[in-house]
């Protein structure tokens, strides 16, 4: 029998192993999972669990046809609660639709598509999502199957019928002919932003910047910095996840990007510049968030193939690359928001005196800026701590993960493009 969410629950249960490890953006916040009948729901238990992992309370429930790929007991494991399997009359789904945050349906087939766009209650996942989308709550559909049932007009027609009652379709990762389960990291993210802010960011663009970039001396040896792209691609996920028409122009990054992002891939810091003037003169957006750490200088000369070693000295100059700000400033007059990597050893006013420096000369109207020589913030980690600095003074965002740091970079762009917050 389910147990609902108001009754108490017992002091430890699987999922408490791993609550709140990866934050707390969810923590107080109830989240149904509906499984349906394809394959792909072996991966269902590593989404719960990641939406654990922010702090979530998950709810499972599964039609007749997803318990043939997933069994109770693995759901009551992930959840630490009995999943709803059967319709009874304790009005579970009235229950979950005034307590619960979201739902989301991984894999949703064509069938319970089709069924929840018609209004179809036959299983505890439509009649559950129904009640969702009658209480306001935001249902995410994340379609699993063939392509080719993808691409049946009546499989489009509902998704569209879908999108016009208010759910949200999560894009779909298309391999190999099929509509695969995306990775459980996004789908728990995407659960995250829009439980915490929704889609409130629909109508805005954005040109994002992320990583390094790589300046050669020879075909195999190159000048660079140990950027890892996981702050620019954070705000352009971020963004993206809450409505926004997104390009990311990425250097060599340390993972790669989301599939359901528009990336354009740049080695050198030339080509980020011809990149980002491209996307800017093309999308029109009503901000540019440079995000990435290009390199400041370049090899005056460069080496076909492998430069030999020698025992002689080889003496080569590096010259300035282009400022990237500047040149963006001359086609555009919208929000540009620069990072300032700094390695200030703890001191906050060198800090936002080199921010404020930037902001000036480099036309920027914001800049984050993080001290890099903090241990555990800044390149290559998870987290950082920013200090976001305008023509209108100073906010801090403590230390956090990157995907906590990118909303409020969110957040700060929505409020001066002029879009109400919730």
């Amino acid at each position: 029998m389910w147990v609902p969410v108001i009754r108490p629950l017992p002091s430890k249960r699987p999922p408490d192993e791993v609550r709140g490890t990866r934050g707390r953006t969810l923590e107080s916040r109830c989240v149904v999972v509906g499984v349906t009948g394809s394959i792909a729901a072996y991966r269902v238990p590593d989404m719960i669990r990641e939406l654990v992992r922010l702090g979530a309370d998950v709810v499972a429930t599964a039609t007749r046809d997803g318990l043939r790929y997933v069994t109770k007991e693995v759901l009551s494991w992930a959840t630490g609660r009995e999943p709803i399997t059967e319709l009874s009359g304790f009005s579970e789904h009235t229950a979950l639709a005034d307590e619960c945050n979201a739902m989301i349906i991984a894999p949703a087939t064509a069938n319970t598509i089709a069924k929840l766009a018609s209004g179809v209650t036959d299983t505890s996942v439509t009649l559950i999502a129904l009640a969702m989308m009658g209480a306001g709550k935001p249902v995410i559909v994340v379609p699993t199957m063939h392509s080719s049932l993808y691409a049946a007009p009546q499989v489009k027609e509902a998704l569209e019928r879908l999108r016009g009652a208010g759910a949200i379709v999560f894009p779909p990762m298309i391999e190999e002919g099929k509509l695969k389960f995306p990775p459980p990291k996004e789908l728990a993210l995407a659960v995250d932003a829009i439980v915490n802010r929704g889609r409130d960011a629909e109508g805005i663009k954005l040109v994002v910047t992320a990583g390094p970039t790589r300046e050669y001396l020879d075909r195999i040896r190159f000048l660079s910095n140990p950027s890892s792209g996981l702050m620019g691609v954070a705000i352009a996920r971020e963004a993206f996840l809450r409505g926004a028409d997104v390009v990311l122009v990425a250097g060599p990054l340390k993972e790669k990007p989301p599939y359901y992002l528009r990336a354009i891939n740049i080695v050198t810091t030339e080509e980020m510049l011809g990149a980002v003037m491209k996307a800017v003169e093309g999308t029109h957006p009503h901000a540019v968030v440079l995000a990435a750490a290009p390199s400041d200088f370049r090899f005056s000369r460069t080496w076909e193939g492998r430069l030999r070693t020698t025992d002689s000295p080889i003496e080569v100059e590096l010259v300035p690359t282009p400022k990237i700000s500047l040149k963006i400033r001359e086609v555009f007059d919208g929000l540009l928001i620069g990072f300032a990597a700094e390695y200030a050893e703890g001191d906050v006013e060198r800090l936002l005196s080199s921010a404020r420096e930037k902001l000036e000369k480099r036309g920027f109207d914001a800049i984050a800026a993080n001290d890099v020589s903090v241990e555990g913030i800044g390149f290559s980690s998870p987290e950082n701590e920013i200090w976001l600095v305008d023509r209108e003074g100073v906010r801090r965002v403590p230390r956090a993960r990157k995907e906590v740091i990118a909303r409020y970079i969110i957040d700060y762009i929505l409020e001066k493009v002029g879009v109400k917050l919730p």
